[in-house]
């Protein structure tokens, strides 16, 4: 099929067809009259569609590739419960923040942080020492990408750790983005730009890349805390939370005649190791097939 531009005061679109069908890719709507020969949805024309200057795109992205060191921290302290009762432990609880990238894109500049290869799901621990855990999320001030860590440590200390975060800001093309510049097409001998200047070939738009994408994503779940552990799952299939828990272990059991008590499984029988499809979900093991079964989609910028 040939790919069409069409560009006027109205705005501009490239869509894959001729010239009769310029009337139905202005509309980004349903067609008026569905039950027309040819006639598409709004859904349908997407897989036609290669730009429309009323809808919103992303790109540009800033990337900033950060190294942080985050620090220690000490155990709590054993106190004797009395006499018939064990050792207790008063809860360490404490927060830091790091930033982690300067920017001038707003408060409202779309944003994704990946920790090492794998992008950053907000509150899961980075770091466990028996019941004592680190966790990061991040947040956007408006002209820094801020990372927020909180720990909580038992009768173990968390040894220093560093960790690589790569923070991607977007650029958002909207109508009210774009209104500076009235062009329905303008080229010179170096670029393109057309459509209030939505469409400019210097511009790096976000693109689909199934090889080797910078980040992904995503339609499915990348989260659950079914029968009360939490399990994590990145854009990309790999499991980033999801860790084994001992064995033997403890576990809830709904028992009708004595009512709901706590139980010791046998050997082997954990609380809960998540398969997210029935596949292996080993921490630090990537699914295979996530991407193709069309659960993350990869993008490169």
């Amino acid at each position: 099929m040939p790919k069409t531009l069409y560009a006027a005061a109205g705005g501009v679109i490239i869509y894959e067809g001729n010239e009769t069908q310029i009337a139905q890719f202005a509309n980004v709507g349903d067609d008026a009259d569905l039950s027309a020969a040819g006639a598409l949805t709004a859904i349908e024309k997407l897989g036609y569609l290669y730009f429309h200057s009323a809808y919103s795109y992303l790109g540009n992205a800033t990337k900033v590739t950060t190294t942080v060191n985050h620090p220690a921290r000490t155990a709590s302290s054993a106190a004797s419960g009395g006499k018939h009762s064990g050792v207790t432990y008063s809860l360490l609880q404490g927060t830091s923040t790091y930033n982690l990238m300067a920017h001038t894109s707003g408060a409202d500049a779309p944003n994704i942080v990946k920790l090492d290869d794998a992008q950053l799901l907000n509150g899961v621990p980075i770091q466990s020492n028996g019941a004592s855990y680190r966790a990061v999320s991040t947040y956007n001030t408006g002209t820094q990408i801020v990372l927020y860590e909180t720990y909580m440590t038992h009768s173990q200390s968390l040894p220093a750790i560093s960790k690589t975060y790569t923070s991607y800001v977007f650029e958002f093309l909207s109508v009210a983005t774009g209104s500076g510049a009235t062009n329905s097409l303008e080229i010179t001998g170096t670029s393109l730009k057309a459509g209030k200047d939505k469409l400019d070939t210097a511009y790096n738009y976000i693109r689909r890349e199934a090889t080797n994408p910078d980040f992904y994503l995503i339609k499915d779940k990348t989260a659950d805390v079914y029968r009360g552990k939490l399990k994590a799952i990145a854009p990309s299939g790999k499991v980033t939370y999801n860790p084994a828990m001992p064995s033997p272990a403890w576990t809830y059991r709904i028992n009708t005649v004595i009512a709901n008590v706590i139980v010791h499984p046998a050997a082997g029988n954990p609380v809960y190791i998540g398969t997210f499809g029935g596949a292996s979900t080993t921490e630090g093991t990537t699914i295979a097939g996530w991407p193709a079964a069309g659960n993350g989609t990869g993008v490169l910028i």
